[in-house]
């Protein structure tokens, strides 16, 4: 076989592994049901808080105190109904306060003080005191203003603001991507078995060649999600990636391939290799020669 009809396909068969953070605690989002306890425990903290607000005696607040209070109070009912409630990836393990999370989820009183239309003073809690507590911003002018002219106190505001423990997943483990990188890797191991060896024909190559680089293409494009994902989903997508990618180079080597210029069986061999990149993450692969 010439040079020309030579190449190596890298298949991807576990990604980042041994890398600097191997040894690392994993990132496991926790189970749906544990997730349902936590939605029902802010829950009933903020029906508790809601409950002392309509208790206090209001009568020495004005008219516009009033208002503002009783809005204030029908919004955080509406916020404990909807169960939308910021996540702590930070502090995993330990219940703290969290303004807003990285989904940009607020949590009770950064709703409210945002439904007020004071955007900028969420923006800038979130920014430099996101994990503090309402005593905490006792000396934080703007926010004491704010509480002032909506008919709140300080004691309030802090009974309030949840705390939210560990990390809690936004939904359910991925079984989606989980069963789209399964069925991948099944169409890309059909795609590259058709292609192991070479077609006795110029027809029997194209029509498997072609199946061999479909095959690739969509066994890899369904892995893709389950690399995003973590756990098995993750090492699964990473896999199925592999796998298409060499139905797809199998693909090619079969509509390249001529009737003169067959490679032979002995000819082929997967080499596994290992390479580091340039951000010192290990990787671990097989290289397809012909």
């Amino acid at each position: 076989m010439s040079a020309a009809h030579r190449f190596s396909l890298v298949v991807v068969c576990c990604m980042a592994v041994l890398g600097a953070d191997y040894n690392a605690a994993p990132h496991n989002p926790r189970p749906s049901k544990e997730a349902s306890r936590e939605i029902a425990r802010v829950r009933q903290h903020l029906e508790g808080a809601e409950a002392l607000l309509l208790a206090r005696d209001v009568s020495t607040l004005t008219a516009v105190q009033q208002t503002a209070r009783a809005r204030h109070i029908a919004e955080l009912r509406a916020y404990r109904q909807r169960g939308v409630f910021p996540h702590n990836h930070e502090l995993v393990g330990r219940r703290t306060p969290v303004f807003v999370d990285e989904h940009g989820t607020r949590c009770a009183m950064a709703y409210l003080i945002e439904q007020s239309g004071e955007r900028s003073l969420v923006a800038r809690i979130a920014t430099t005191r996101n994990l503090a507590r309402i005593r905490d911003l006792a000396g934080d002018s703007e926010l004491v203003t704010w509480l002032d002219r909506n008919g709140l106190t300080l004691d309030e505001a802090a009974r309030i603001q949840p705390e939210y423990g560990g990390t809690v997943a936004e939904t359910s483990p991925s079984s989606g991507a989980g069963v789209a990188s399964v069925i991948g890797a099944g169409v890309g191991v059909m795609g590259a078995g058709l292609n192991v060896s070479i077609g006795a024909n110029q027809n029997a190559r194209n029509a498997r060649g072609l199946a061999g680089v479909v095959c690739g293409l969509v066994g890899a494009g369904l892995g893709v999600p389950g690399v995003s994902k973590q756990g098995a989903v993750r090492a699964l997508g990473a896999i199925d990636i592999g796998v298409g990618l060499a139905s797809f180079g199998l693909g090619i080597r079969q509509l390249d391939a001529t009737g003169e210029k067959r490679p032979q069986a002995a000819a082929h061999a997967f080499v596994p290799a290992m390479w580091c990149d340039g951000g010192g993450m290990r990787w671990l692969g097989l290289i397809l020669q012909f």
